[in-house]
């Protein structure tokens, strides 16, 4: 399965982000640091953007990431936020399914929207 990846560097750089434009959260497992996700926002905006959700392979399927984003998804809902969008490639069944279980819905098709010419989707959650 392609897998689409940051830098060292443009990790960092989301990480020390000065603005707070946006925001980098990183799994833990005991002491082992297990995945991170990304979420962009605008200033005067009520929509944000799950820019990416990673997680080790081997920790994959245990729930972590559902659980993780049902309360990560709640305090955007509390924040005021309108809704949350993301984009997910159309072959990614797995996490189509997980993004539809959280109560996401598809938008619509972004013919040849990644690198690799692959389609993706825009999925949506509003929360009002």
């Amino acid at each position: 399965m392609p897998c689409d990846v940051f830098s060292s560097r443009t990790l960092r750089r989301m990480i020390d982000n000065p603005n707070g434009s946006i925001i980098m959260d990183v799994f833990e497992y005991g002491q082992t640091t297990v995945g991170y996700a990304a979420f962009l926002t605008r200033s005067g905006s009520l929509t944000a953007r799950l820019y990416s959700v990673v997680i080790l392979s081997r920790f994959s399927g245990q729930g972590l990431i559902k659980e993780y984003l049902q309360a990560r998804l709640a305090e955007f809902a509390q924040k005021g936020y309108l809704r949350l969008v993301l984009e997910v490639r159309t072959t990614n069944k797995a996490a189509i399914s997980l993004y539809s279980s959280l109560g996401f819905s598809v938008e619509r098709r972004l013919e040849g929207y990644y690198a690799d010419g692959q389609d993706g989707y825009r999925m949506v959650k509003y929360f009002r």
